[in-house]
């Protein structure tokens, strides 16, 4: 007999590879750019994991030059920033960012992302 579910730990094996994929993705686009700190890093890969959530083939493009960091309180700071994201079908939508990122533990607290519209 041969089933045509998919088994649980061969979808689990491959979701861990998606995201272990895409956080090497994320770390390779940004070695490139020194300016983009260890906590807006931490902030955009969130940012990539929501949007290809919704969008699988989504191709991603942070401005980085439109993120700011602030200071939050004691080891927290907030990230936000702008971006386009390019569907499958080639719609290219803007968005824009936030996020809460402990310093001390290197980890985003909370990360938003809402989308803007369309690109002109």
């Amino acid at each position: 007999m041969h089933s045509t579910e998919e088994n649980p730990m061969h979808k689990l094996a491959s979701r861990t590879l998606f995201f272990t994929l895409l956080a090497g993705l994320s770390a390779a686009a940004f070695a490139g750019n020194k300016s983009v700190s260890q906590e807006v890093s931490l902030c955009q890969r969130d940012v990539m994991s929501q949007i290809t959530l919704e969008h699988q083939h989504a191709k991603i493009d942070f401005n980085n030059k439109a993120t700011s960091v602030s200071a939050h309180t004691g080891n927290e700071v907030n990230v936000s920033g702008k971006g386009n994201f390019t569907k499958k079908d080639g719609t290219v939508k803007k968005f824009e960012y936030t996020c809460r990122v402990n310093t001390a533990e290197g980890r985003v607290i909370s990360a938003q992302v809402t989308k803007t519209g369309t690109k002109d």
